[in-house]
């Protein structure tokens, strides 16, 4: 994700706020930017980045926080998660959800609601192709719209707020809220369920 990753990072926590003392679970978080960066901003936050290629994650998150701060689990979101993450707070998941059909969307999703706990937070970071200004920015959704169904044979594609509720009712089996739309400074948008039981 590079550069674009971090600023995008930098625009969620701006206008994404958690509880300062929530643990954090980024899963499919590369090397942990938008956790970290997170982190950062909530000195008393604890972090965890679920993901392929620990090396990286650890390397960046060690430049950034004291070891204790943080944790790097490996593995695939499309396997059962492991335990030691039911005790995250707040899920998110960033430029996840778009990558996959909604078929596997749902797998990732019911992956994370049997592992955790009530009253846990899921986050999807994401475009919103009926959201934002028109002009531009909203051109450039619908730009990275058709680059995702050009170049990704698995289904992948960006979504409107009511697909991705929709893909987030059905990938927590009823079982979570509704989804909470939380505009951010950038193009992308949080997208907020709270798992019920």
């Amino acid at each position: 994700m590079g550069g674009f990753g971090h600023v995008m990072s930098a625009a969620v926590v701006g206008d994404y706020a958690v509880d300062p003392n929530h643990e954090l679970c980024d899963i499919g978080g590369g090397v942990g930017s938008l956790v970290g960066n997170y982190a950062q901003h909530y000195p008393n936050t604890n972090i965890t980045v679920f993901d392929f290629g620990a090396d990286n994650a650890n390397k960046y998150l060690g430049s950034i926080l004291p070891d204790h701060r943080y944790r790097v689990v490996e593995g695939s979101f499309f396997e059962p998660l492991p335990d030691s993450l039911a005790t995250c707070d707040v899920f998110f998941l960033r430029w996840i959800l778009h990558d996959w059909s909604d078929d596997d969307c749902i797998r990732i999703l019911n992956n994370i609601r049997n592992i955790a706990k009530p009253l846990a937070k899921v986050v999807a970071i994401e475009f919103l192709l009926d959201v934002g200004p028109s002009g531009h920015p909203r051109l450039s959704k619908f730009i990275a719209d058709m680059i995702m169904l050009a170049s990704q044979p698995n289904g992948a594609r960006e979504r409107t707020l009511d697909e991705y509720a929709a893909l987030l009712d059905q990938g927590f089996g009823g079982n979570a809220s509704a989804v909470r739309h939380v505009p951010t400074r950038s193009l992308v948008s949080a997208l907020e369920v709270t798992i019920l039981d």
